[in-house]
């Protein structure tokens, strides 16, 4: 990470080959996760998931698992798996359903370090559900339905979520697919408020207008931001379209 070099698996591999037998988009890898020198890949349309030797790059075994995608280490060693449209666990080989409740359309999984499981949702919740380890549901971050796809800007609605990933202090970050605006947020796993959210530019050249009577206004990449030019501060104040 230090200087960016891509690093060789020490087989000499560049890349981890995919179990044999599948071919194309096949092939397509639909979660990741790592645990105790070990690397897991979800192969999706292959109802796959492959083991490897992290170190060596070698395929070590192969576990069938129905439309399986992201993934995410428990503290046991154990997988927290979206598989369809449930979420399960996969240990040793055995994969266990924990629960079908409070998911639509699941995207991303976390787990943090007590082994409470996130998840979040597209479909109708368009939020993050908590679930203990054994599947109970807790509780849920971001207003449920999310935020409107077009209209006023909800920062306490997520829109698209899909790859999680907690940091050291314990925040959840959520990434969206879905750009105008394009977002980042971090959310507070305590209490559930939002603590902060970043925005990156939709494409390779924005299209950005000022209103020179209004020069609290900008429009850029569909979204109408308000802007304190003083305090060089900005907002998503709606989504004009979409």
């Amino acid at each position: 990470v230090k200087d960016f070099r891509p690093l060789l698996f020490g087989n000499g591999a560049k890349t981890l080959p995919p179990p044999p037998g599948g071919e194309g988009k096949d092939n397509r890898v639909t979660g990741l996760a790592f645990s105790a020198g070990r690397l897991y890949a979800s192969y999706g349309p292959r109802n796959l998931i492959a083991e490897y030797d992290a170190d060596e790059g070698t395929l070590t075994t192969t576990c069938t698992v129905p439309s399986p995608g992201a993934l995410a280490a428990r503290p046991d060693g154990s997988l927290a798996v979206l598989s369809g449209s449930t979420l399960a666990v996969l240990n040793d080989g055995e994969l266990t359903t924990l629960t079908a409740e409070h998911l639509a359309e699941p995207r991303g999984v976390a787990v943090d370090a007590t082994g409470n499981i996130y998840v979040s949702n597209q479909g109708r919740l368009q939020n993050v559900s908590v679930f203990a380890s054994d599947g109970r549901y807790l509780r849920s971050l971001g207003t449920e339905g999310g935020r409107p796809a077009v209209g006023t800007y909800d920062p306490a609605g997520m829109l698209h979520p899909t790859s999680l990933t907690l940091d050291v202090k314990g925040r959840l970050w959520v990434m969206e697919t879905i750009d105008a605006p394009k977002r980042v947020s971090v959310w507070n796993c305590g209490d559930g408020h939002l603590e902060k959210e970043f925005f990156g530019g939709a494409h390779y050249s924005s299209f950005i207008w000022m209103d020179p009577e209004h020069p609290d206004e900008i429009f850029c990449d569909s979204v109408l931001w308000k802007v304190d030019l003083d305090k060089k501060t900005w907002a998503p104040e709606s989504t004009v379209w979409r």
